[in-house]
């Protein structure tokens, strides 16, 4: 599940708020009467949305020498005005400037923040947070949560685990669902997969709707991943259940089933996805597949031979033949193998045809098959020899047998068998002679 770079769009209005409530307190205390006249002047423009206007109030009374045009409202109000245009590097400037005239300005720090974000400026954005958060009565936990966003957009993922964590520590009453979303995912870049799952879990049940559906397929992801197969697994037959039309869940029912080489179980979950989607030519073979290891070849054969007939290939050709030999039927099994071995030239279908031939006791063309594996070298050579010895028995050519069985016993692998049937050749001769 991919996380958006937050939007930060609280921030200003609150902070415009902050200007109000200081601009007030001042008029009880020793602000310069021009300083308050010019700042009334100027957010009358700005309820106006006359930003530029407000600039050019603020200007005048700033390049001049009254008592009051180096404050830091000045400067405060003049970034406002510019981010209000959508200019937020002249407005950090300005929320600089101000900042730097009354290091306690929280509502200049998160406006200066605000800038800094918007301009993919993190590092800068995160300092001007924590100054924000430092400077604020009362604390707010969406200042720590930004920070803590600035970090992970920064790619400074153990930055953000350590803001998140505390603010999770001193604001729990203020958490939002959509804050921790941050911390799934900057647990998972810190390699902490436990604690992420852990949250994703807590969050599943705090959303609705699609966004819901997003942290359970998540979770799916990670119970697979971490190799948690019985919550997977309740886990696919629950969203399944829940939303029998949605093809990706009968997907994963299967996936999981087929990890558990359960394929009754997952050729019947790929089968609903079926009726529900058509499958395509990856999931015609998966099905074919699950129905060969399931033992229903009757099914395997209906989907391979669809796949031959949109694009030939050897694999699916090796896939039909087993198919036959599985049904018993021979004779199908060896049409296959005679078309595949037109288009390729295959030593795997080269032994397949001189078994088959063999099961069909055509020793003569069985022996003539083995004899061009072995003239190719592909395969089992050893294999090829004793097969060629239990032919020319079966065909009463002893002679032919003894040289077969001698050659497959210089093979380790099929060495004690060819033995055992020369000696049995052996005793056979010396008791006809």
């Amino acid at each position: 599940m991919r996380l958006k770079k937050p939007i930060l769009t609280g921030i200003l209005l609150l902070c415009m708020f902050c200007l109000t409530a200081n601009a007030s307190e001042k008029r009880n205390d020793d602000m310069p009467l021009a300083l308050r006249v010019v700042l009334n002047d100027a957010y009358k423009h700005f309820d106006k949305q006359e930003y530029k206007k407000a600039i050019e109030t603020l200007d005048v009374f700033r390049t001049g020498k009254k008592k009051g045009s180096d404050h830091y409202l000045i400067d405060f109000s003049l970034g406002n005005a510019w981010l209000h245009l959508n200019s937020p590097s002249k407005a950090a400037s300005f929320y600089e400037s101000a900042v730097a005239k009354n290091k306690e300005f929280s509502a200049a720090w998160l406006n200066l923040a605000r800038c800094r974000y918007d301009l993919s400026q993190f590092k800068k954005a995160v300092e001007a947070f924590e100054k924000g958060y430092e400077t604020s009565s009362p604390k707010q936990g969406e200042t720590l949560y930004y920070a803590a966003a600035s970090y992970f957009s920064d790619g400074n993922a153990s930055k953000t685990v350590e803001i998140m964590e505390r603010l999770l520590r001193n604001h729990p009453e203020n958490i939002k669902p959509e804050w921790k979303e941050i911390l799934v995912h900057a647990y998972l870049a810190v390699k902490k997969p436990e604690k992420a799952l852990s949250l994703m879990e807590e969050l599943v049940n705090q959303f609705t709707g699609e966004k819901k559906l997003q942290w359970q397929e998540a979770i799916l992801y990670h119970y697979l991943s971490m190799n948690m197969q019985k919550k997977a697994l309740r886990m696919a037959e629950q969203l399944s259940e829940t939303y029998p039309l949605e093809p990706k869940w009968w997907k994963a029912l299967a996936q999981i089933h087929l990890s558990g080489d359960r394929y009754r179980e997952a050729l019947a979950a790929m089968m609903i996805c079926g009726y529900i989607l058509p499958f395509n030519e990856k999931e015609k073979k998966l099905i074919a597949e699950l129905s060969l290891m399931a033992g229903t070849p009757t099914k395997a054969v209906k989907y391979y031979e669809s796949l031959h007939a949109q694009a030939p290939q050897p694999d699916i050709i090796i896939k039909i033949v087993q198919s036959y030999q599985m049904m018993n039927q021979p004779e199908q099994a060896l049409k296959w193998v005679e078309t595949g071995l037109l288009q390729t030239k295959s030593s795997e279908l080269m032994l397949k045809k001189a078994t088959i031939l063999y099961e069909l006791r055509q020793y003569d063309k069985s022996i003539e098959a083995f004899e061009t594996v072995i003239q190719e070298k592909n395969g089992d050579i050893g294999l090829a020899w004793l097969m060629i010895g239990f032919a020319a028995t079966q065909d009463d050519n002893l002679d032919k047998a003894v040289i077969a069985f001698e050659n497959a016993s210089k093979f380790q692998r099929h060495q004690k068998t060819a033995l055992s049937h020369l000696e049995q050749i052996k005793h056979l001769k010396r008791s006809e002679s």
